[in-house]
């Protein structure tokens, strides 16, 4: 995922990845926030001087900071600390079987 001008950035749906419960969460929470999230099939080149976003179940949210041979990227800290927070909120434990 990916951030330009406020608006929050995932590949299209037609994109060949796997499933992300981790996306559907930010997406819940991008809609609640108000934030906009849109989709949008971009080349990598597309992504530089973009806050570009690690997701998966594991880790929740990462920033990426470096890309080998890609394009420089932003960080901006406070915001990924703000999203991370609130993902990490919504973790529950697993019920025993």
């Amino acid at each position: 995922m990916w951030w330009r001008d406020g608006t929050l950035f995932s590949p299209p749906p037609e994109a060949v990845r796997v499933d992300s419960v981790t996306a559907r969460v930010i997406a819940e929470m991008a809609a609640e926030k108000g934030n906009p999230l849109s989709t949008e099939a971009i080349e990598p080149a597309s992504l530089s001087g973009r806050t570009v976003w690690a997701i998966n179940a594991l880790h929740g949210i990462r920033e990426v900071t470096a890309w080998i041979d890609g394009p420089k990227l932003a960080q901006i800290p406070e915001l990924t600390t703000e999203w991370r927070t609130a993902y990490e909120l919504r973790r529950a434990p697993l019920a025993r079987g």
